[in-house]
């Protein structure tokens, strides 16, 4: 592929054997790869071409990610925006799921949390739970990142990092350097990226 995301599926624990997929373009056409022996060889398990009509357009799958034993992605046209349904894989066969908008074309994060799918819309943190993707917190500024530990999600908005254990009360936790694109939790300890390629770590350890 042209333009690759990459995920370990966990469909071993619904279908008894471990799955690879990669997503992105290939030519012209969205594209979903497929991969039952660790990736020693694939196969194209999903291939979409662009809907717009626009000359010289193509598609491409931005995101994957799986929720209760299905997978789940979402074309876009270059042009043309995103499709107005996602594509989801249920083990057997491919069927029409639910729009998923607004997600993130780029970086949508997409993280397992309390039964659902939580991933960086284009102007909040979006939560899918099986039937419908909501909106779960509006940004503040805009949210550029997550990261699930010790039972917690934490958000960086802005310079914001905030937390949460249940997606409806909010604790701050920290303010992020300038120019923050990235937090990660190691140890108990939180840490910031920023595009200028610094690390920085927040000087306490989280939780109790």
């Amino acid at each position: 592929t042209d333009h690759v995301h990459v995920l370990t599926s966990g469909l071993a624990d619904s279908f008894g054997r471990a799955d690879l997929w990669l997503v992105g373009s290939r030519n012209v056409n969205a594209v979903a790869v497929r991969s039952v022996d660790g990736g020693r060889s694939s196969a194209t398990a999903l291939q979409v071409g662009p809907r717009s009509g626009h000359a010289q357009d193509f598609a491409r799958f931005h995101f994957v990610f799986v929720h209760a034993g299905r997978l789940y992605v979402q074309a876009q046209d270059f042009q043309g925006g995103m499709f107005p349904r996602s594509q989801v894989w249920n083990g057997a066969a491919w069927g029409d799921g639910p729009d998923l908008r607004p997600i993130r074309s780029v970086g949508s994060r997409p993280a397992a949390f309390l039964g659902q799918i939580v991933y960086l819309g284009e102007r909040s943190l979006m939560a899918f739970d099986g039937r419908q993707a909501r909106e779960a917190r509006r940004a503040t500024a805009r949210v550029v990142d997550l990261v699930v530990a010790g039972g917690a999600l934490h958000v960086l908005d802005g310079q914001d990092v905030v937390a949460t254990a249940d997606l409806a009360r909010w604790t701050p936790v920290a303010t992020a350097p300038a120019k923050a694109t990235s937090i990660g939790i190691l140890d108990g300890f939180l840490y910031v990226g920023t595009e200028d390629a610094e690390l920085f770590r927040y000087c306490r350890r989280l939780g109790p």
